[in-house]
């Protein structure tokens, strides 16, 4: 009996190792089944909860970053990219909060593979999220998509995602409705995420750091900012839940404010969903701007 050369028998093991590790991440993390018609990953766990309301039950989700892990610098593993590659969509968000995936995205691509990107490289907020209309848009790329794929289901993907835009459009309402006649329409945040729901409702951010959450504000930066919450009566400094207060709690001990947490959604918890928490985000915005 012939013996398989070496190289041949190091790539069929190497073959079978990453289809058991595909296999048992969607077992574990994607909640694989056999009647799933389709499969995606996404490289960020909201980015696979808005997804799966186009889906449903009937596709396959799972992210490759968990739901504990800032995106931002995410470094992503071997078995990661095998993920990545795998599959029938491969969704990530783009505008660099999760520049790591853009290899996985161009490999897809070359191989013909089928990507969504949320936002163009150039963009300069990743957070598009925090706009339920940015949302809306988002949710008819993936659907458009999901009808390429799966014709025969079309009908059914275009209910889930009419469905779900309703909900976005009744979100945006309450927004629109709640965010007026407000004392101090701006707010202090920690981290510059804040951008496209500041643009959507009419308010002004004014952030500690830039985009990227791991930036340091300089003592200056600091001061002039906590001079500016005390000629302003700005009475709360909002941090990220995924981070500590420390900046935010010096900021706000300099100008006599309280921190609290707004969220960015750049992760999700396992027990909420996008609509709780913008819902949170509204009640919270509401109360430090003092909208009547």
């Amino acid at each position: 009996m012939r013996k398989l050369p070496l190289i041949i028998l190091t790539a069929l093991v190497a073959v079978a190792a990453a289809a058991f590790v595909y296999m048992m991440q969607w077992d574990a993390v994607g909640n694989w089944t056999p009647n799933h018609r389709f499969y995606v990953h996404t490289t960020t766990n909201t980015l696979a909860h808005l997804v799966e309301q186009v889906g449903g039950e009937d596709v396959g989700v799972s992210p490759i970053v968990a739901s504990n892990i800032e995106p931002h610098d995410y470094e992503p593993t071997a078995n990661d990219v095998i993920t990545g590659l795998s599959g029938d969509v491969f969704v990530m968000n783009g505008a660099g909060l999760d520049a790591w995936a853009t290899t996985i995205a161009d490999q897809r691509e070359e191989a013909g593979k089928r990507i969504i990107v949320a936002l163009d490289e150039n963009a300069r907020d990743p957070h598009f999220w925090l706009d339920p209309l940015s949302v809306i848009n988002f949710i008819n790329q993936v659907e458009q998509v999901y009808e390429q794929i799966d014709p025969e289901y079309a009908a059914q993907y275009r209910a889930n995602a009419d469905a779900y835009i309703d909900e976005l459009y009744q979100l945006d309402t309450e927004f629109r409705s709640r965010l007026v006649n407000c004392e101090k329409p701006e707010i202090v945040v920690a981290h510059d995420a804040f951008n496209y729901l500041g643009d959507r409702y009419g308010f002004e951010i004014h952030p500690v750091t830039g985009i990227s959450p791991d930036e340091e504000p300089s003592p200056s930066d600091l001061a002039n900012l906590a001079q500016f919450m005390k000629d302003n009566n700005i009475t709360v400094v909002f941090f990220e839940e995924t981070a500590t207060d420390n900046i935010a709690q010096v900021l706000a001990d300099e100008a006599n404010a309280r921190t609290e947490v707004l969220y960015t959604l750049e992760v999700l918890p396992a027990e909420e969903t996008y609509l709780s928490l913008m819902r949170m985000n509204l009640e919270r915005i509401a109360d430090a701007m003092v909208c009547r």
